[in-house]
């Protein structure tokens, strides 16, 4: 009987060891990941392929997931969303308490904006790429500037792939209006010719963020009647509106930026095109707010509950 349990006790301790998990004692801890991205995605196109691969010999990249796939092409400044997987290799685990500042991204620009694990040995990133730009080259050349001597219309030509164009008039060297903008191939700028001069406009093709080169357009000397009758009626000071914003032409012609101008009893800013701002204004070191018609407001409380004093800037409280 006493040799009987000296026989059986190691059988079974030898038998308990064999059973016990042995990366609970040899598995090493993984605490930081490097992923390289290669993305397929591109604005104008619905390919959403984006492939991952890691250098390490502890884990590698086993899906990469396109989480906001568009119903149709990629526009510029979509921010495609990831869900990579990585995998721990044999006798690896990914460490506790595993967050993004221990992930490293590279081959893409973006941002890590979670790292968890699932289980010791899966991790799960989401990474936000930046907003795509369009590298596509369009056709933005413009030819056959031109003056309606009539009616000073400048019209133009080309630009086959812009979806706007700006414009702006000078008169010798000095720029007589603000930034304008239009789909159209022509424009009206009878309203600026409120003096003799030499006048050229510029114009150039625009194309989402991709801005083609100006064009100048030839010399066309007006003398102060026929400058006087192309803008008969239009020259009182009067506000704008273009497919850009609202802004103010004095009765000369002229248009403030930078700066604010008092206007039917009220403070209005404009910024350095000449356009109306509304929200809060950075002014001097004080902020300042103007309400949605682009008044500035005083002694009142902002719509996102701020107190402004008699002269528009917020109180700050103590």
């Amino acid at each position: 009987m006493t040799h009987w349990k000296k026989v059986l006790l190691p059988a079974v301790c030898a038998g308990l060891a064999a059973a016990m998990p042995v990366t609970s004692f040899a598995a090493s801890k993984i605490t930081s990941v490097t992923i390289e991205l290669d993305s397929a995605i591109t604005v104008g196109d619905s390919d959403s392929e984006v492939d991952g691969s890691t250098d390490s010999d502890k884990y590698y990249v086993d899906t990469v997931e396109v989480e906001n796939e568009p119903e149709n092409d990629w526009e510029e400044g979509d921010q495609p969303e990831l869900k990579i997987t990585l995998e721990a290799e044999d006798d690896y685990i990914f460490n506790s308490g595993f967050s993004e500042k221990k992930v490293k991204v590279k081959g893409v620009k973006g941002e890590v904006t979670s790292a968890k694990r699932s289980g010791s040995r899966t991790l799960i990133v989401s990474f936000t790429m930046d907003g795509l730009e369009d590298d596509n080259e369009y056709e933005l050349d413009l030819e056959d500037l031109s003056w309606d001597q009539n009616s000073a219309a400048a019209s133009w030509n080309g630009g086959y792939d812009a979806e706007s164009y700006e414009i702006r008039l000078y008169r010798g060297s000095t720029v007589v209006s603000p930034l304008l903008s239009t789909t159209d191939i022509k424009y009206d700028l009878s309203p600026y010719f409120t003096a003799a001069g030499d006048y050229k406009f510029r114009v150039r093709g625009v194309h989402g963020s991709q801005k083609g080169e100006w064009h100048n357009s030839p010399v066309w000397t007006v003398n102060a009647e026929k400058a006087a009758a192309l803008s008969a009626g239009k020259s009182a000071a009067v506000w704008i509106q273009d497919t850009t914003g609202w802004w103010y032409r004095n009765a000369d012609g002229s248009y403030t930026v930078n700066n604010w101008q008092y206007i039917g009893g009220k403070w209005y800013f404009f910024d350095g095109t000449g356009y109306m701002k509304t929200g809060w204004i950075d002014w001097n070191g004080k902020w300042y707010y103007c309400d949605s018609s682009g008044a500035m407001l005083s002694n009142t409380t902002t719509p996102d509950g701020y107190q402004v004093g008699a002269d528009g800037a917020w109180i700050q409280a103590n």
